[in-house]
């Protein structure tokens, strides 16, 4: 039995990189909800969003933050929204994430950076 929902959502900025934010949530409906606040956030700011959901948690990121520099460290991971359930897998550097992306090549898997660290 889940115990909390992930909110996953993928952003793209004008060079083309995509970005991954990682919230965890109580309830799916608490999920819904900043979802929602959030995609109109980052519609206003005229942020492109490539994907957003809310799933099931099986897996735990440390806290959201927004980076303070961009020589923040960031994370690379592999992201299969078409997985079921959703899979989220490190990758060592963002070569290798940007390499494996290129092999699979198929809409709704991605590479993506965070400052969020997976904790498991």
């Amino acid at each position: 039995m889940n115990s909390f929902f992930l909110l996953i959502l993928l952003t793209q900025n004008a060079a083309g990189n995509v970005s991954a934010s990682f919230v965890e949530t109580a309830s799916r409906e608490q999920c819904e909800v900043k979802q929602k606040v959030v995609e109109g956030i980052f519609s206003t700011a005229r942020v492109k969003i490539l994907e957003s959901h809310c799933v099931p948690g099986r897996y735990r990121f440390s806290e959201f933050g927004h980076a303070t520099s961009s020589a923040t460290r960031r994370h690379f991971y592999w992201i299969d929204f078409d997985a079921t359930p959703v899979e989220i897998t490190g990758a060592s550097d963002w070569r290798s994430c940007m390499e494996r992306e290129a092999e699979i090549d198929r809409a709704g898997f991605y590479c993506a950076s965070s400052i969020q660290q997976q904790l498991d």
